[in-house]
């Protein structure tokens, strides 16, 4: 993989891998995101991605700097279970509202496991947007 940018809202550049289009989720914008329940995407067992419940609430990127948009509170009962929470490896896990997505794990607290942040999924966007812009004026 080329990285580009490695960044607070996440690490841009291109994959090594051949990743299919398949199964691509819309990505929702921030004004659609709403307090309430949710879903976070990630890989416990059997390398088989499974979807838990958790619950989200909104904050200002300026109380936050832009990159913790997103409270995230684990509720499902399964992965509390499994992991107590938000553990070490889930950075970069999908946060998923009414099928589209919404963000992506960044932080946990220290102490309190169950509860992190996420930066909005359209925040991601802009930045590979905009390093995708620049690179096209450097290349042409």
């Amino acid at each position: 993989a080329d990285i580009t940018l490695n960044a607070k809202n996440g690490v841009y550049g291109k994959s090594a891998y051949d990743i299919p289009s398949v199964n691509l989720t819309q990505v929702a914008m921030n004004q659609e995101i709403v307090d309430g329940p949710a879903q976070i995407l990630c890989t416990l067992q059997d390398d088989v991605p499974k979807l838990y419940s958790c619950t989200v609430k909104r904050h200002s990127e300026s109380v936050f700097g832009g990159i913790q948009n997103l409270s995230v509170k684990i509720t499902d009962s399964e992965l509390l279970e499994n992991t107590g929470g938000i553990v070490q490896g889930m950075s970069g896990s999908p946060v998923l509202q009414n099928g589209k997505l919404i963000g992506a794990i960044t932080h946990v607290l220290v102490d309190d496991p169950t509860t992190g942040y996420a930066v909005f999924a359209e925040s991601m966007l802009d930045t590979a947007f905009s390093l995708t812009d620049l690179m096209l004026k450097e290349a042409g």
